[in-house]
């Protein structure tokens, strides 16, 4: 805040609604200086690398899609993408918000990456229609295609920029084509972004620098959820040297996969904090981490010093949210449609167990005659149980679908061979409500997974 006497302001003669000999006071941030602009605005992960070489300047016309979404929600507002023509606008111009206009100069033609907007750079205090006040915004966004600003003219001698909106690239645009096997440097420039899922064998490096976390994406999500600060995000992932491919680690070999509390405090890597932040719920992708993001000079393990990492990883659940083909299909009776399991709550259900390729039984709690007891959220069984038997009320019977990620795996079980989705006919009978009247340590332990009675104290679903 700057505090300016009136003698260094408007003085004895004031200006509109400043009274003569008036003291004032600024409250000023600085933005942006020169081609500068302040560290909120930043790309947090590169889909796919540009040429690193061609950034838009000043003056230049720059194609460009995108998706919006409120970095808060993950709620999406605007998509050029769902409108099938790329955004033009004159960078420099005053033609976007001044975010746009500091953030596209980030990125190299052909270059998709995720830009974080912070609200001082976008809409601010006063928001704008899906977009409340106060907003961060996070851009799935892709330089197409740019033009040069003339060089032949001089300011007022020179045609005005075309107006900002949807337009077709010109021919004559500059647009980024990767170079591919059988084709000469001369070939016309392909223009549309490939979407085709990259191979999964890993061991070459993708990292464009020592500071940046390329990420391949081989599925997309949801495009909605992403990770926020703090929350629990359980992931599937498979680690291995980009020199030569070799694994030293993967979640894919054990029966559940890996959880962790998403942020810079948890004790990740940065470059699993950079690339996952602009990873959605279900999508899958190669993290190409170079080693001053990932263990650097120390190495760990069987990592050596100084190796840059690929890591191969999913998202599956996000705080409270699950992947979208962990599902229900068909609801056979329904349930109150008010009381839903959440975390710590002690559930009591019955099920079949069926493979979904064959409609083979694997497993059956109603032939027991007791029903299946385990607490929400406790690690106590298979991610797509947990999960899944949120999607339940008290007393639905439903079909829960549940992918193989979510379930036993690349290893199997017993009957279940490997990659196998499930299918379970299943029913939530009762359950008890997390106690409130202490705080995790001090509250007992959650009884242990297996068959039980239902106790009296459960709440249950009345009989039809």
């Amino acid at each position: 805040i700057l505090h300016i006497p009136s003698a260094l302001g408007y003085g004895s003669r004031g200006k509109g609604e400043i009274p003569p000999n008036a003291d004032l006071d600024f409250d000023i941030q600085i933005l942006a200086i020169g081609s500068h602009a302040w560290a909120r605005l930043n790309v947090s992960s590169v889909r796919s690398p540009g040429d690193g070489t061609n950034f838009p300047g000043l003056g230049d016309t720059v194609y460009i899609h995108f998706n919006g979404t409120v970095a808060s929600t993950g709620k999406q507002f605007d998509s050029t993408r769902a409108r099938g023509k790329p955004f033009r606008f004159a960078v420099g111009m005053d033609q976007v918000d001044i975010g746009m206009d500091f953030g596209i100069q980030k990125l190299s033609l052909g270059e998709r990456a995720i830009l974080n907007v912070p609200s001082e750079l976008a809409y601010g205090e006063r928001g704008v229609g899906p977009i409340p006040p106060n907003s961060d915004l996070r851009f799935d966004m892709e330089l197409v295609a740019l033009e040069r600003r003339r060089t032949d003219c001089f300011d007022e001698d020179c045609p005005r920029p075309l107006p900002a909106g949807p337009a077709d690239v010109p021919s004559s645009a500059l647009a980024f084509h990767p170079s591919q096997p059988g084709m000469s440097d001369s070939a016309s420039p392909a223009l549309v972004f490939s979407t085709e899922a990259p191979s999964l064998a890993l061991g070459s490096s993708h990292a464009r620098d020592s500071t940046s976390v390329v990420v391949t994406q081989v599925s997309p999500g949801d495009g909605k959820t992403f990770p926020q600060e703090g929350e629990f995000v359980f992931v599937h992932y498979t680690g291995s040297l980009s020199s030569n491919g070799k694994v030293f680690d993967s979640s894919r070999k054990g029966p559940k996969p890996f959880s962790l509390q998403f942020g810079e405090n948890a004790g990740l890597i940065q470059g699993w904090i950079q690339g996952m932040r602009g990873m959605s719920l279900g999508e899958r992708a190669i993290l190409h981490i170079p080693s001053a993001l990932g263990y650097g000079s120390r190495g760990k393990g069987e990592i050596p010093p100084n190796a840059d990492l690929d890591f191969d990883i999913q998202i599956l659940a996000i705080g409270s949210n699950a992947w979208a083909r962990l599902n229900v299909s068909l609801v056979l009776s329904p349930g109150d449609g008010t009381i839903f399991p959440g975390l710590g709550d002690t559930v009591y259900l019955h099920f079949n167990g069926t493979l979904a390729a064959t409609g083979k039984h694997f497993a059956s709690v109603w032939s027991r005659g007791k029903p299946f007891r385990f607490a929400v959220g406790m690690d106590q069984v298979d991610c797509g149980m947990d999960f899944g038997i949120r999607l339940f009320s008290l007393g639905e019977r439903a079909i829960l679908n549940m992918p193989s990620e979510m379930a036993y795996g690349e290893l199997g079980a017993g009957p279940v061979p490997p990659n196998a989705d499930l299918r379970f006919e299943l029913e939530l009978v009762a359950l008890e409500r997390r106690r409130t009247d202490c705080f995790d340590e001090d509250c007992p332990r959650p009884p242990p997974p297996g068959l039980a009675e239902v106790p009296r104290s459960a709440l249950t679903s009345p009989p039809a």
